[in-house]
């Protein structure tokens, strides 16, 4: 029998390779693959797969785990099967051979190489992490961490929620270490701190699939402190000027210790300091009154001094109000003989401050004013418009005046009026006819005749005269009755016009007041015919001669009586 020859073999042959191994998850004894079975299964169903392993630096394939069909699942379109028995931080590669009847399929691609560890570790720090930090202004600022998490994370510098990047003031390194798991080397520096810019708190933020790791540390650079804020005058006064600011803002890093006030004299143009303070107030001292000044304050800490802050426009040296205008005249409403009591108006303006106390100044006559009395609650009476106060310590028989001076804080008033002359006396004083004056009186027929006489008394006594024939006296054209009262007294005049035979006689002239009355009597002789006389007022019409036919005294009076006898006798 003849013909072809017929090659005699299994009608099944061994399946295609396998698709390359996708690694879907592991960890240090494991790895979960996928991939994609045989495009053609040879004419035979798979019966199971057997994957192979290669380690790293290692020049074969080993066969690793043979999966059944039971031990490998469908994943869409691929296969998914479980290699374990790994040796933690070996670098491994992997591929897929599929088994049939015909036996096993030539291998596939292999995988990309996986490490065997955890796939997830959470972000952390390595070592110690981070801290605060407390420098002075211009010292470097360094932050060294390592950290480490699975993936690898992100690492991210944070500034007061502002994310830092590597710049002129700043420097951003990263390093890493060879080794299964991550550990990385952050490094931040800034070698010269600036507190505007580098004060505040620093985050480190690390980010990877298996979570978010944050640590925060506070930077404090050191500076002197910003100026104080807000400063302005409280109270101006002629020698002093109080004054309050704000704090600075920022205090530098550490506390304010001190503030620094000074001031200057415009005319001068030079600093002085006027005090130091541990509260945002104080008070500068030792100004000149009406003097225009500038006010500077500065906050002092460990570090140094601020820059100051200015006043604005220049700050008069006065006080916002002025001495009292004068207070009224005052007037003497009661005395005795060591005091008086003065009644006064108050000032009409008070200088914008209320009146504190008055000064009572008095003179003698030949002194000159001095202090006599400071008014109180004590001394001192008041009422709506008027003010009552007793002035002690007078001598009997002495002439004073007084006045008043109102004070405030500003100062003194100017003095009120003076009062008119004051003669210490006794207020209560009986009656006391001068008899000096009191004598007898000899006139011609249609002469004239008179007397003048002082009475002691207060109040001053009032004067009563009578005539034996006339009766009591009173001025009409015969006679002139005058009365001239003085402090401690009172004058009393009696004229006799054109004198008469039946004016002669014994007149009476009585003094009284309230404490008591006094009488004295006066003999007026009338003659026809004058005895001789050589007097020069009747010879020669000399109104300066002095006999007992005439009088010539200083007194206010004499001009009233040398006119009244020109008058009714036509001229001497």
């Amino acid at each position: 029998m003849t013909g072809d020859d017929i090659l005699m073999k299994d009608p099944w042959d061994e399946p295609d390779p396998c698709g390359k191994p996708d690694i879907l998850d592991w960890s240090p004894n494991h790895a979960d693959l996928a991939w994609a079975p045989p495009e053609y299964d040879g004419g035979a169903p798979i019966t199971h797969y057997i994957i192979e392993q290669k380690e790293k630096n290692m020049g074969q394939w080993v066969e690793g785990k043979v999966l059944t069909l039971k031990e490998v699942e469908a994943m869409g379109n691929k296969i998914k099967g479980k290699v374990d028995g790994l040796v933690e931080g070996c670098e491994y590669q992997f591929r897929v051979r599929a088994v049939n009847k015909g036996g096993p399929s030539k291998p596939g691609p292999p995988s990309a190489s996986m490490i065997a560890k955890h796939r997830f570790i959470p972000p952390h720090i390595i070592g110690d992490g981070i801290f605060d930090i407390t420098l002075k202004k211009g010292r470097p600022i360094r932050y060294d961490l390592w950290f480490g998490g699975e993936p690898a994370p992100s690492c991210e510098w944070i500034r007061n929620g502002r994310t830092l990047a590597t710049d002129d003031a700043t420097s951003i390194e990263l390093y890493s270490k060879n080794s299964i798991y991550t550990e990385r080397n952050t490094v931040l520096s800034i070698p010269k701190a600036d507190r505007d810019r580098d004060t505040g708190r620093y985050t480190i933020k690390l980010v990877c699939e298996a979570g978010t790791f944050e640590a925060s540390a506070n930077v404090n650079v050191l500076d002197v402190p910003l100026k104080p804020r807000n400063l302005q005058p409280d109270e101006i006064r002629a020698e002093h000027v109080k004054l309050s600011w704000l704090p600075p803002e920022d205090d530098g890093g550490t506390p304010i210790t001190s503030y620094l006030v000074r001031y200057m004299d415009i005319d001068s143009g030079e600093w002085v300091t006027a005090c130091t303070s541990t509260t945002p107030n104080a008070t500068a001292t030792g100004l000149k009154p009406g003097h225009l000044y500038q006010f500077e304050v500065s906050a002092i800490n460990k570090e140094g001094q601020s820059e100051p802050i200015f006043t604005g426009d220049p700050i008069l040296a006065e006080n916002p109000y002025r001495p009292p205008s004068q207070p009224g005249e005052p007037k003497i409403v009661d005395f005795d003989n060591k005091s008086v009591t003065l009644r006064w108006d108050k000032p009409k303006n008070d200088g914008g401050r209320p009146i504190s106390h008055y000064i009572i100044q008095k003179k003698d006559k030949f002194g000159g004013w001095f202090d006599a009395l400071i008014t109180d609650d004590q001394n001192c009476v008041a009422t709506i418009d008027e003010l009552e106060a007793r002035v002690p310590g007078l001598s009997e028989g002495k002439w004073y005046q007084f006045r008043i001076i109102a004070v405030n804080k500003a100062g003194e008033s100017e003095p009120s009026p003076e009062t008119k002359p004051h003669l210490c006396r006794h207020k209560n004083l009986s009656p006391s006819i001068d008899k000096g004056q009191a004598g007898s009186k000899t006139v011609r027929v249609n002469r004239t005749a008179f007397w003048q006489i002082k009475c002691r008394g207060e109040p001053p006594p009032v004067f009563t005269w009578w005539h034996p024939l006339h009766g009591e006296l009173s001025s009409n054209e015969n006679y002139s009755v005058m009365t001239e009262e003085y402090q401690g007294g009172s004058t009393t005049t009696l004229v006799v016009h054109h004198a008469h035979p039946d004016d002669k006689g014994t007149y009476t002239l009585q003094a009284e007041n309230r404490n008591g009355k006094e009488k004295i009597d006066l003999d007026l002789i009338v003659l026809d015919h004058l005895p001789e006389c050589d007097c020069d007022m009747y010879k020669q019409g000399d109104k300066g001669c002095s006999c007992q036919h005439s009088y010539t005294g200083k007194d206010p009076w004499m001009a009233v009586l040398t006119a009244s006898l020109d008058y009714f006798n036509g001229g001497l």
